[in-house]
């Protein structure tokens, strides 16, 4: 009991803190502070997605050592953005929930499971629905470049993008939407819908259930205010596409 006040205790000093704001700032500067650094984060990866979706093929060769090097200095650049937006509220990254504990490795294997069983069962039931109502419809959109073996800078690439990934479109997205709304629940669905916008790539029945995987990502979040087990998660799956390029 005594353990569960503690965390209790913690989970609301942390959003007390997450609320503070830098000498002048309003919501209004808040809310376009959070749209600038979401559009030069994602706007890149959501426009390629838009594209493949309704052409079939990359503007570019996401394969390639240029634009993994590319995606490496921007990812990087934008989580140094988003240091400095804290560090003017004085706060560290701990305070968005990146904080390690030993446990952490069992919380993100159990949540990598919860979420790749949501996407799985979603995905069996948009079928089910598919081959019902809409079979002369393509369920999926498959992608014609074809990558290959990935490149060695590609494991860097992977090691980068959960940090990227977790602590933007989760845990400070989520803070801010929240700090500034009230709502745990409208940051978990913003969170998830940003998440799901740039994989519509794959076709809208994979989006969505992609969407349903990355909402136990935000569910955990909101009620935990941890975000290390949600990058390893995020990690046990970008390191599983690795490794079935390289076999």
């Amino acid at each position: 009991m005594r353990e569960s006040s503690n965390m209790s205790n913690e989970v609301e000093s942390l959003a007390k803190d997450s609320q503070a704001a830098a000498p002048g700032d309003s919501a209004a500067e808040r809310w376009l502070e959070l749209c600038l650094l979401l559009s030069f984060a994602f706007s890149g990866y959501f426009l390629n997605s838009l594209y493949m979706h309704r052409h079939g093929h990359s503007i570019v060769h996401f394969g390639s050592k240029e634009i993994l090097s590319f995606g490496i200095f921007q990812e990087g650049i934008s989580l140094a953005l988003v240091w400095y937006l804290l560090s003017r509220r004085k706060l560290q990254w701990k305070d968005i929930g990146l904080r390690w504990s030993v446990r952490d490795l069992f919380s993100g294997t159990v949540v990598a499971a919860a979420s790749y069983g949501a996407y799985w069962a979603t995905y069996h039931l948009l079928i089910v629905i598919h081959n019902a109502y809409f079979s002369s419809l393509r369920f999926t959109a498959e992608q014609t470049a074809p990558y290959g073996r990935p490149p060695l800078i590609s494991v860097l690439f992977c090691l980068l993008n959960p940090f990227f990934e977790e602590l933007i479109v989760r845990a400070y997205l989520m803070t801010e939407v929240q700090a500034l709304t009230g709502s745990w629940m409208l940051a978990a669905g913003i969170s998830t819908v940003l998440q799901a916008s740039y994989h519509i790539y794959l076709g809208w029945p994979v989006a969505i259930s992609y969407a349903i995987g990355f909402l136990v990502f935000s569910i955990y979040y909101a009620h935990q205010r941890r975000v290390t087990p949600l990058i390893l998660a995020h990690g046990f799956f970008d390191t599983y596409w690795i490794v079935l390029g390289l076999i």
